[in-house]
């Protein structure tokens, strides 16, 4: 027998081992582990392009002699639903987001009208809705982002909340992808996602003063608010990004302050509403086993 199982050897790269693996019975298509992954998951996580081909190889000739889809493989998912080219986008492989690509593209080209409506890798969808190029956005990958788009990844895409390609890379303070993405003509700088927040919030929020100066150029609003009245300024304020601020026009940080002074004086009003006797009472009951110490009111003793 031998040492390594075929994930073993496709995460280490030796494709002898794997060929002799797959001759004494090893399943391309067998999963393991808790995140129920195949071995070209693991050729894919690791960056292996020459494992990676050699598992897609043998994948072909498997549907040639047994009948089935030859790129399968590259759609099956793992527990969290990501399939290899989810992890290679996501770990800046370009090789075998390559192998990936031209693997499902041959498939799909040949394939017979009965499984011709099958969703193409690049378009596929992880549980909890990303594709593909907001795991390359996210991780800043800006080569694997500029090679999805080339080859039609929608870049308005979203995951479920509702965030894009340009919101993740925003987020995460990666410019050189910022910039791929802005060249799309598709109103990605204007998009929110479910909680209203643009990518220049994110930006702003995250303290990325060269993403928040690009998105600026490529025409940003600066007066939008997310779903709790706060403009991009107001995260700059929020997560004291004075650096950041600066860059925003004078007016949007005078509305952002003036939101924050009105949110301060509705919190002064409601607690002026507590009475002497009523923050005693709260403070009486500070010790005692029914009322955690963290819901005792924080205002000044009388």
């Amino acid at each position: 027998l031998h040492p390594f199982t075929l994930h073993h050897a496709a995460a280490a790269g030796d494709t002898a081992a794997m060929q002799e693996l797959v001759e004494a019975g090893a399943r391309l298509g067998d999963t393991t582990g808790y995140g129920a992954r195949t071995a070209l998951h693991n050729a894919s996580v690791a960056g292996r392009p020459l494992a990676v081909q050699a598992l897609l190889e043998m994948a072909v000739a498997n549907a040639t002699t047994k009948g089935g889809d030859p790129a399968a493989l590259v759609r099956t998912e793992d527990v969290a639903g990501l399939n290899p080219l989810h992890v290679s986008a996501r770990n800046g492989h370009v090789d075998v987001v390559v192998h990936l690509l031209s693997a499902d593209f041959e498939s799909r080209k040949t394939a017979s009208a009965g499984s011709a409506d099958v969703t193409p890798v690049i378009h596929s969808r992880s549980k909890s809705g990303l594709v593909p190029l907001h795991e390359a956005a996210r991780a800043g990958h800006a080569d694997i982002v500029s090679l999805l788009l080339r080859v039609g990844a929608e870049a308005a895409s979203e995951d479920e909340s509702g965030r894009s390609a340009l919101h993740w890379a925003a987020a995460e303070g990666h410019l050189a992808a910022v910039k791929e993405l802005l060249q799309v003509p598709a109103g990605l700088v204007q998009m929110a996602d479910k909680k209203r927040a643009t990518p220049l919030h994110l930006a702003c929020g995250g303290g990325h003063a060269e993403v928040v100066s690009a998105l600026l150029d490529s025409g940003a609003e600066v007066a939008v608010l997310d779903i709790v009245g706060l403009s991009p300024a107001g995260w700059a304020q929020k997560h004291r990004h004075s650096h950041v601020l600066c860059l925003l026009p004078k007016a949007s940080r005078s509305a952002s302050a003036g939101a924050t002074s009105t949110r301060r004086s509705r919190a002064a009003g409601a607690a002026s509403s507590f009475s002497p006797a009523s923050i005693r009472q709260i403070h009486e009951l500070r010790w005692s086993t029914e009322v955690p110490p963290s819901y005792v009111y924080a205002g000044d003793q009388e």
